[in-house]
């Protein structure tokens, strides 16, 4: 059949196209959401200090408290991951209070355990109690 050739090879560029092109949601998100994903992305697939800098990279372009939660979480998991266990005990004291994201109780616990490790003790009880509140 003349032209199908044609058309097997033309649908299969735009395949390719597809395949490279960012989803629509990345083109229209502001930037901070981005490399929060991005960062999310990164730490889950253990590069951890790829994942630390699209995390601080990611703070001063957002505005919401739970985002901004969420990236210091990510930063301090992958700080501890990279051995900076001081830098992951401030990403994790720079969380606001008010700042209600899901991963509260498990920032909460690490926090809890690197200020164990480092024999902040006081501390790191006040860090237990917010889990055990939460």
């Amino acid at each position: 059949m003349p032209g199908s050739r044609a058309r097997r090879t033309l649908g299969r560029i735009w395949l390719c196209v597809l395949a490279v092109l960012p989803p629509a949601t990345a083109l229209t998100q502001p930037a901070g959401e981005r490399l929060l994903n991005s960062a999310h992305t990164l730490l889950g697939r253990g590069l951890h200090e790829q994942a630390a800098d699209e995390s601080r990279s990611a703070l001063p372009d957002l505005d919401d408290p739970r985002q901004m939660a969420e990236a210091r979480y990510g930063l301090a998991i992958a700080l501890n991951s990279l051995g900076e266990i001081d830098d992951a005990i401030n990403a994790l004291d720079a969380i606001d209070a008010s700042a209600d994201f899901a991963q509260r109780t498990d920032a909460n616990a690490l926090l809890a355990s690197l200020l164990a490790s480092r024999g902040d003790y006081a501390r790191a009880s006040r860090a237990c109690e917010r889990v055990k509140d939460d």
